[in-house]
């Protein structure tokens, strides 16, 4: 077992005494600013009064004293903080492993910061005419270029692909021949039927059955060796959508969601979710030891999915998520 994750064990032990869980695993919302307006997402539209930068450093100390080993940071767009670079490495003085996601458009600009990432995820949806359309005029060059930049600075890169009403089987041969091309494995989910951070329908939800002849796709793709980087059973599982049952799911043992404005979740996907805790009453262990778990009925998001499946495989599956 890694060294980081063997530091961390009395930590994590003494958060599943005390509260029956322990944060292993954080995403990290760190702001809702973007500099896109993406057609399925109102984030940008969501202003939200942020922690500050002092907040932040206290919280990633917090999350060090019940051993968090993993934190993804997503936004809106992360690198719209100029203030990112400075709590990422204090959450690399504390050894946990940092990755991110971005629309790729400000990497090239904040160089700097990437030798401390473990790993970046960017958006992509097929060509231009599809992926631009949905983000905008130009995006598919920036994501080229930023995949460009993370390859030359050594860091990981990851794909995701939203399946839409639009999406079409050349759509995801586009995307895996650019994953083939940069080395990113490339991750697909569904649309959600409704605009992120809103209640208004997603124009570009797809209708079920196209959605499951795309992953079938997928699969297919999978097992003639394109760089998928789903599992089958992940890809089974999102094959359901949008079925709405009670999924058993142990994630919320070792994983939760902060947003901006510091409320700490225990998950991100959407089903009887309930109110968070804020870590500006208390801090983040505090917040930790008051938040409520609750009972999912579904699941979409493609690495949410993976990861539930993982920890349901118990020690072993946590051992290969978090040393990872």
């Amino acid at each position: 077992m890694s060294s980081s994750i063997l530091e961390r064990v009395p930590f994590a032990a003494r958060a599943l005494i005390r509260h029956g869980r322990a944060p292993l695993g954080v995403s990290w919302v760190i702001t809702n600013r973007c500099n896109l307006h993406c057609v399925y997402c109102d984030c940008p539209t969501t202003p939200l009064d942020e922690l500050s930068t002092d907040e932040c450093l206290d919280v990633i100390d917090q999350m060090a004293t019940l051993g968090t080993v993993r934190v993804h940071v997503t936004g809106g767009e992360p690198l719209m903080r100029k203030d990112l670079e400075r709590l990422i490495l204090r959450m690399r003085f504390h050894d946990m492993r940092v990755s991110m996601s971005s629309n790729g458009t400000l990497i090239p600009k904040r160089r700097r910061l990437l030798k401390s990432l473990r790993s970046v995820s960017l958006s992509l949806d097929g060509p231009p005419e599809v992926h631009d359309r949905h983000r905008a005029d130009g995006q598919v060059a920036e994501v080229r270029a930023a995949l460009k930049t993370l390859r030359e600075h050594g860091v990981t890169r990851y794909l995701t692909c939203l399946l839409a009403s639009d999406t079409t089987p050349e759509c995801i041969d586009f995307v895996l021949a650019t994953g083939t091309e940069f080395g990113a494995e490339v991750y697909f989910q569904p649309a959600l039927d409704v605009v992120l951070a809103s209640e208004r329908s997603n124009p570009y939800s797809p209708e079920a059955e196209r959605v499951r002849s795309l992953l079938a796709t997928v699969t297919d793709r999978k097992r003639l060796g394109a760089p998928v980087g789903n599992t089958l059973e992940g890809l089974a599982h999102l094959a359901t959508w949008p079925a709405v049952k009670p999924l058993p799911c142990p994630v919320g043992r070792v994983a939760v969601r902060l947003t901006p404005d510091g409320v700490l979740l225990p998950c991100h996907e959407r089903a009887s979710i309930p109110d968070g805790e804020s870590v500006r009453r208390g801090g983040f262990v505090e917040a930790f030891g008051r938040l409520q778990t609750k009972r999912c009925t579904e699941c979409w998001g493609a690495g949410r999915a993976d990861l539930r499946a993982a920890v349901m495989r118990g020690p072993m599956g946590l051992y290969e998520l978090f040393s990872a």
